[in-house]
């Protein structure tokens, strides 16, 4: 019974136990004292939480990928290889560039919403989405999802 009743203790009373305090706990209709060096509380995080411990704080982090953190993931790799091809055409770092893409709808919708991240990070003038994926000289696969692209100075 005593160990049913420290299982299901309220936030607070565990908080006390943490802190070095005693708290009280119901046991069979008699009020329990529980001092803390009676207790191990361990910390188990819930489905997606990573959990961090230090100097007696605790953090948790949510873990999940939601859609618009994929995307912006997305985003972030096609920076990283767009200052790839960038350095494979000969390009300097600080050239300025024009950038002719088409992708798989999920990816063309990352891209549009993060346009700006797109442009800033690779010094781009004009990010355009073109409809003929032919005439694209690159092409990359995130996720299953094509991405084609042209880049040259901009000028």
């Amino acid at each position: 019974p005593v160990a049913e009743a420290i299982r299901h203790l309220p936030v607070e009373a565990v908080a006390r136990l943490a802190a070095g305090e005693s708290t009280a706990v119901m046991v069979g209709g008699h009020d329990v004292t529980l001092l803390p060096a009676w207790v191990e509380i361990l910390r188990h995080p819930g489905e997606g939480l990573a959990l961090l411990e230090q100097g007696g704080m605790a953090v948790a982090v949510d873990t999940r990928l939601t859609a618009p953190l994929v995307a912006e993931g997305w985003v972030r790799e096609l920076v990283h290889r767009l200052q790839g091809l960038r350095k494979e055409s000969g390009l300097s770092p600080t050239d300025r560039i024009h950038v002719d893409y088409w992708a798989d709808s999920g990816l063309a919708e990352a891209v549009a919403t993060h346009a700006e991240m797109v442009r800033v990070e690779t010094l781009t003038t004009a990010l355009d989405f073109t409809t003929n994926p032919d005439l694209l000289t690159t092409e990359w696969e995130l996720d299953g999802q094509k991405f084609r692209v042209s880049i040259r100075p901009a000028g």
